[in-house]
């Protein structure tokens, strides 16, 4: 059957009935958002289950399913907007217990946002909330290891950061290997 946008509900009834006729089919559906982004909220939960939002990027240029270019702040997500993801984002992560430091992805469209993932693993582009916040995240990941409650002094981003994952001759993707910072200009 392969991959299927299904805008109406005949579409959908005419997917399901392909489906039902081979019993050992395996799918699933979900949302589908027209001309989406990726925003991902980066967060640090401790013993005490406090969560402190560390940050946010978007990802500028998408190859499959792998991120090319990824930059912060997020300038692309009306603030509102992106408050309320801040706050999705630790109603989910102390709801199922999470200590320690995770991003929780989302989509983006126009009708709001919907949660993809969380990566309870630090993901490649760590270090622009590392440069930004000026906290080791390594370091911060091993202290809530051993249950230690935090309380982060100025940890909110500043400045603005991008990270690149350039493609190979062949096209792969190769390792993360760009990272800037500027400081954000009043």
């Amino acid at each position: 059957m392969g991959v299927r946008i299904l805008r109406t509900e005949a579409q959908a009834q005419e997917a399901l009935a392909l489906v039902a006729r081979d019993r050992d089919a395996r799918w699933y559906a979900e949302r589908y958002v027209e001309r989406g982004q990726v925003v991902g909220v980066t967060v640090a939960v401790d013993a005490a289950g406090t969560v402190v939002a560390l940050g946010e990027r978007e990802s500028l240029l998408v190859e499959g399913s792998m991120k090319l270019l990824e930059a912060s702040p997020v300038e692309r997500v009306a603030p509102g907007l992106l408050e309320r993801m801040r706050a999705d984002s630790a109603r989910l992560v102390t709801g199922m217990g999470l200590r320690n430091v995770a991003t929780v992805e989302f989509i983006v469209g126009p009708a709001g946002h919907y949660f993809l993932e969380v990566n309870g693993r630090l993901p490649l582009a760590y270090r622009m909330c590392e440069a930004q916040t000026g906290t080791d995240l390594i370091a911060l990941q091993v202290e809530l290891a051993g249950a230690r409650c935090w309380h982060p002094a100025g940890s909110r981003p500043t400045g603005a950061c991008t990270a690149s994952r350039p493609a190979s001759s062949s096209g792969a993707p190769a390792a993360w290997n760009a990272s800037t910072w500027r400081p954000r200009r009043a």
